[in-house]
């Protein structure tokens, strides 16, 4: 059970959206939190928003954030202001903007290895595979550190 909410960008929805994995997502969080700019940017990939995420605008835009796209403005704004226990987010400029504000982040492929832990998939591999090849980048030395944590290597 959450302690707090979880908070998504886009990048992690359309990652898993468009590898069909939007269930593993749902089975690890149960409940997402959105902003409307995360909203208006998933729509098109996601064909509307499931039932398990929920739209909040966040009553005010960080100071902090303000260079950084809409989705991931609202999102890291959202989950301060609501203590999120995590922020889903794979845009990197985001996840560093949220490391320094200490605000926990989670990604992807993190998402995948918790899955794999937890007996939800069998392997990382092929589902890291089928992002790559859609929109997730990783550095090909990144994605060998992957495989070995997942003992894929």
């Amino acid at each position: 059970m959450q302690a707090s909410p979880v908070v998504a960008d886009a990048s992690v929805l359309i990652a898993f959206s468009e590898t069909e994995l939007l269930d593993l997502l749902k089975l690890q969080f149960r409940y997402l939190i959105v902003p409307p700019a995360v909203v208006r940017e998933v729509t098109p990939a996601l064909g509307g928003i499931p039932d398990w995420i929920a739209e909040i605008r966040p009553s005010r835009i960080h100071e902090a954030v303000e260079r950084l796209d809409a989705g991931e403005r609202e999102a890291l704004s959202l989950a301060i202001e609501l203590s999120a226990s995590r922020l889903l987010i794979d845009d990197l400029r985001g996840r560093r903007v949220a490391e320094r504000l200490h605000v926990p982040i989670v990604g992807s492929v993190g998402i995948l290895l918790a899955a794999k832990e937890q007996g939800h998939i069998d392997n990382v591999r092929t589902h890291m595979d089928a992002m790559r090849r859609s929109s997730l980048y990783l550095k090909d030395s990144v994605y060998v550190g992957i495989l070995r944590a997942a003992g894929e290597a």
